[in-house]
């Protein structure tokens, strides 16, 4: 998703209510795959 750049901010906003749970978890899922990426050590969440 982000490639060759060397400082990203990522901000995710969800909710746990609503009828839309399939879709914010997806978020949360690929928000997770960004920070797992071997390129990411300095990767923080807030």
């Amino acid at each position: 998703m982000l490639n060759h750049i060397e400082n990203h901010l990522i901000f995710a906003i969800t909710s746990d209510r609503g009828l839309y749970g399939g879709i914010h978890t997806s978020i949360v899922k690929r928000v997770k795959q960004e920070l797992d990426r071997p390129d990411q050590k300095l990767a923080k969440v807030v």
